[in-house]
């Protein structure tokens, strides 16, 4: 970046939007979480127990892959500024999504990002790309998600003293199938890649098993079962790569 760019990039004004960017995304998934035990009490899904353990498992789950965002996200500050990541990583969490749509704004603008030097106008085009290419998720998702979710509890469940349609029981049925054949479709994808993400994938899954295993007559170190098994399956992927 060019003087006058970094000075801009790194000023108080924009650390000051990035963190209340950042604040809003906190509140948000404190809200979430606070919501979320509320209607588990409510409907006693959840007992307090296997709350607590959810709640750490959660937390520590999301290590794994923080870090692998982390990494790449400094590599993009250090092309376009710290304030730019956290406005941008702090909303989608997609580093490498925004590297990507970074670096395609930058050569539309006749740059090669990491290369040549980014101008004023450049970095104006990077930052506007970026935020109308998240606009989509952040308008469209909350409106559809909200509105099919209700519009599928309406049909699924008009009634709970009645019994369920053909048309409701397969749509139920399709509901459930769905997520497992997106895992599939990813599994598929990764497995195309190489051999080292297969190996990863395996490492991860027989971890997973391991663990459990261990954690059977200990509820602590059930509840980082997960986050075991994502942590070390992902250092194992330096290994892997090595030899692939």
């Amino acid at each position: 970046m060019s003087g006058d760019v970094r000075a801009f990039a790194t000023s108080p004004l924009l650390w000051l939007i990035a963190a209340i960017t950042v604040s809003f995304v906190i509140l948000q998934a404190l809200l979430f979480r606070k919501r979320a035990v509320a209607y588990s009490r409510e409907h006693h899904i959840l007992t307090e127990e296997e709350i607590r353990t959810v709640t750490k498992n959660g937390a520590f789950s999301a290590i794994g892959p923080a870090l692998a965002v982390f990494i790449l996200a400094i590599t993009i500050s250090g092309l376009l500024g710290g304030p730019f990541v956290l406005m941008r990583v702090g909303i989608i969490g997609s580093a490498d999504t925004e590297l990507r749509t970074a670096t395609a704004a930058a050569l539309i603008s006749g740059v090669t990002l990491g290369v040549d030097e980014v101008n004023m106008s450049v970095f104006g085009t990077i930052f506007f790309t970026c935020a109308f290419m998240s606009c989509g998720y952040l308008i469209w998702v909350p409106i559809m998600t909200r509105g099919l979710g209700k519009s599928l509890q309406k049909f699924l469940m008009p009634d709970p003293n009645e019994e369920q349609t053909r048309a409701q029981k397969i749509v139920g049925k399709l509901l459930m199938v769905l997520p497992l054949a997106m895992i599939v479709l990813m599994i598929y994808m990764y497995a195309s890649s190489g051999v080292a993400f297969v190996m990863v994938m395996v490492t991860a899954a027989i971890l997973k098993v391991l663990v459990d295993k261990l954690a059977e007559n200990s509820p602590a170190l059930k509840a980082w079962s997960l986050g075991i098994a994502v942590l070390v399956s992902m250092l194992s992927s330096i290994l892997w790569n090595s030899i692939f």
